[in-house]
Formats: structure tokens, sequence, C-alpha cells
């Protein structure tokens, strides 16, 4: 930074910058004690860094130390059990073991090593997997068991219900099957006598035990609401009375009586720590969100009762530190309303002192009107006036991929698409790039600026769709060097 920055930047501090705030933000159940808060950060800072990636998939610190602790766990039982075929299921118990463990929102495993959840789900996915392959092989080399029987079957039971078309386009059906599918693999963990198994399902069961109190405590304590009809297939949520402590990219789990008592849905919030008011944008992606838009028209402005719980979920990088100083945020379609909170947190954390040398905020959507919903115009206010204290700190991209390229949009939106090959485009005056975003290139410049600063590392988070976290993570791993990595924290989001 010149010196002038740095000028402005002290003129603006208002109190020393502290890498693991004292804010209660992770505070779910109960306060937690200071010198938790900052063993956690400690601890986070640590295992929350991410390796090389190899064939564009990395792994933090913490992810492999669980990663070996399994494989660890697989090795002695295998040496135990070799020779004795009838110890061969236990490679599987482990397996479905971690596999259970992975479900839970608010482990110790997401508590230590700040593991968002979507990656939590991803393990989980992988340990169901290993968990059905080594049963398949303690079937084949055991004789005849009706309970073994029992026991596969119910896990290629839940395997056929979590296939990506039913859980993608019948969730609400999913989510019920898989309910039932897990009461199943209980029955069979109990039946063929799984032991090892059976501590994850204690682990599991704490933590429901844990989070139904805490949903309890809720429901004694509803927030008021207003519900708007933002266009024809999404929703805005305002929470009136903001008691919640959150940092950006977090997410909320919603239970509006009105709609059911009995559904409880996870969505990202928009607004950064410390606003007045919690915004929520919700799109229309099955029963309950189409619901929600008509008691929208219904209530017509007026407010109405929710519960909360939460905040849940952490970044898969350590935003919560100054490791990071230079930053790429993308978002895909609705995906960007967690890179808003996340975008305006960081300009917040700047003004305490945080050192932040760069942030590209990077949007891709297929019309002008998503933008316009998306981002109103107080939002736009609040992001200047941030930046008016801090000059040349954000530089804001907006790309319009249409397929469609009808005549009258393009003529409502300027074709900026030289400016695109030098990734320079003044989008104060709400300017817009008509054609994709060619990531590597935003990558190569950011990778520049940061080397330019003696920086080993930027923080990359994607939300939007798979196609999008697909290019980038690509991208970020052909762009990254000895010199500047490219650590990335992805979640999916459809546009």
């Amino acid at each position: 930074m010149t010196t002038e920055e740095n000028q402005d930047l002290e003129s603006i501090v208002t109190k020393q910058w502290l890498s693991y705030s004292e804010e209660e933000y992770f505070a779910t159940y109960i306060a937690l004690p200071r010198f938790i808060k900052v063993f956690r950060g400690k601890f986070q800072q640590i295992f929350n860094r991410r390796t090389y990636a190899i064939f564009n998939f990395s792994m933090s610190i913490g992810e492999i130390i669980v990663f070996l602790g399994a494989l660890a766990g697989l090795g002695v039982n295998m040496g135990l059990s070799y020779g004795n075929k009838n110890n061969s299921g236990s490679a599987a118990g482990i397996n479905l073991l971690v596999c259970i463990v992975f479900t839970v929102k608010n482990s110790i495993l997401t508590f230590l090593c700040g593991l968002s959840y979507e990656r939590g789900i991803f393990w989980h996915k992988v340990f169901g997997w290993l968990a059905v392959l080594g049963g398949v092989l303690h079937f084949l080399s055991t004789d005849y068991q009706w309970d073994g029987w029992f026991m596969l079957g119910s896990l290629f039971g839940m395997l056929g219900v979590s296939l990506w078309p039913i859980r993608y386009f019948l969730y609400e059906i999913f989510i019920r099957l898989h309910w039932i599918g897990f009461i199943v693999v209980i029955v069979g963990i109990i039946l063929h006598g799984v032991d090892i198994a059976i501590y994850g399902l204690g682990y599991w069961g704490l933590d429901f035990l844990i989070k139904q109190a805490v949903i309890y405590r809720h429901l004694k304590n509803a927030h008021q609401i207003k519900i708007e009809k933002v266009t024809s297939d999404m929703a805005k949520i305002t929470i009136l009375d903001n008691k919640i402590n959150y940092q950006g990219g977090q997410y909320l789990c919603i239970c509006i009586p009105k709609l059911s008592y009995f559904q409880w849905h996870p969505f990202s919030i928009q607004s950064s720590f410390g606003e007045k008011k919690i915004e929520i944008f919700i799109k229309k992606s099955g029963n309950w969100t189409r619901d929600l838009l008509v008691l929208a028209e219904k209530l017509n402005g007026e407010q109405t009762k929710a519960y909360l719980c939460g905040p849940y979920g952490f970044p898969s990088i350590d935003i919560a530190s100054d490791y990071y100083k230079t930053f790429v945020l993308i978002g895909g379609g609705i995906g960007i309303t967690p890179i808003i909170s996340v975008c305006k947190q960081l300009l917040e954390e700047r003004t305490k002192g945080r050192p932040i040398t760069k942030i590209y905020l990077i949007w891709t959507t297929r019309s002008k009107e998503r933008h316009e919903d998306l981002l109103s115009e107080q939002y736009i206010e609040s992001i200047l006036s941030l930046e008016d204290k801090q000059k040349n700190l954000v530089e804001r991209f907006y790309h319009l991929s249409t397929s469609s390229n009808n005549k009258k949009e393009q003529n409502n939106v300027n074709d900026t698409s030289e400016n695109q090959t030098e990734v320079k485009l003044n989008t104060e005056d709400g300017k817009f790039i008509l054609q994709r975003p060619d990531i590597k290139q935003y990558l190569k410049t950011i990778q520049e600026i940061a080397k330019q600063n003696d920086e080993s590392r930027v923080g990359v988070m994607v939300c939007g769709p798979s196609a999008l976290i697909r290019s980038v993570q690509e991208k970020s791993s052909s762009v990254s060097n000895s010199k500047v990595r490219l650590d990335v924290h992805e979640e999916v989001f459809a546009l």
C-alpha cells in the first residue's frame, strides 16, 4: 500500500485489530469463555490451513489429520483381523462411524478445524461409500447371516434414496426417506453387532439431544420477521429484532409456523455482523419455498413470527485471522448473498485496523433484473460508504452471462468485453460486462497484486452453481505456484 493509503487507514481505525474477535460469533448454545474462543482461533489458524491441490482438490491440515486417523484405524483393524474373516466387517464399521460423525453440524470437528458443513457432507458421502464397499467385501468373505443381509440392504437403501436426481429434484422426499433409512441402519447396526459404529450413533445422539434443547429454547423466543416477494421466484426475509451473533458466510435454520412447525430450512445470511437487521434472500426451489412466496403475498408487508436456530457453518479457509490479506469473492446468481456478507465484514474489520490489501468482488448472473433485485440501492450505498474511507480496496465486476443475447437486454447493458481482457471495470455507475467472467485472468491479476505485496496466499471464496465452482477450483489450482497460492472455499448454490 502507498503512504497515502496507510494514512487513510490510520484515520479510520477505531480500535486495535483482534485476529480472534471478542464478539460472541460462535456462542450458539451458551456464551463461550474468552479463553475457549482464543484457543479455538489459534487452533484453527493451524488446522484450517490448506495444502497443495492435487487434481484440483486440496485438504486442510485438520481434514488430513481426521483422514489419517481413520486410515490408521483401518490399518490397525486389518492387522488385528488378518486371517480372521469374521472380523473383516470392522473396516466397514470404522467407515460407518466416521460417516455418521460427519453428519453433525456443530461438532468438535467444525469447532476446532473450522470445517464447513458442506465440506463435512462431502466426507459423509465418501465414508458412506467406503462403508458400503467394506460391507460388500465382508459379506462376500463370510457365511450367510440374515442380519448381515439386513445390514447390507439398509446401506444400499440409503445410497439409493441419496442419489443426485432424488436429492436435487425431490428434496423433501429425500429428507423423509433418508431419515427412514437411517432408522433402518440403526436397527441393522444393533442386530448385526457393529459395535464400533454404535459410538458414532452415541455421538450423533448427543448432538441430536443438544439440538432439540436449543430448538426448544428458541421456540420460547420467537423473532419477528417480514417476508417480501422480490420476484416471481425469489423472496426476502428480514429479521427485525436482530440479537443473533454471527459472522459473514454463516447460515441460519428458519422455522415459520404459518408454513409448518416441523420444517427447519437453512439459508445464508446476506447482512454483516453488527447490522440492525438481518436480510436473507431465498430462491424458489421446492414446496416450502413455493409456499413462502404465497405467504409473502398474503401477508402483504405484515410481520409474522419465526423461530431461528444457529448460526451454523465455518469457511474452510481461515478468514477470521489476518492470515489472508488479499481476497477474491465470487458469486453466481443468488450465491452472491453470503459473498456480500463476507465482503461487508472484511470492510468493517479493516476500519478496525485489519490489514487487507485488495478485494475482488465478482458476480455473474443471467439477468440484469436479478442484479437489481439482490443488490439494492441501499446495499450499494453501504458498500460505497465503506469504500469512501478505504479507497481502491474493493474492485467490483458484474457479469451478465445471458445465453439468449436478446437485443433489448444488450441495449440496456454496457458491453465492456474489451475491459474484461485487462480485468478493469468501473462499476460505480452500474455498468456490466456482457460476457462470462474470465476467472483465470482475474486470479492471475490478483496473484500478481499479492506477489507485489510479499504475500504468499490469496483467499478465494466462491458460492454458486457447480459449474462455476469447478471452474474456480480448476483455475485456482492451475494459477497457484510456489510463490503465491490460491486457497478456495466453495459452497454450492443453484442459480
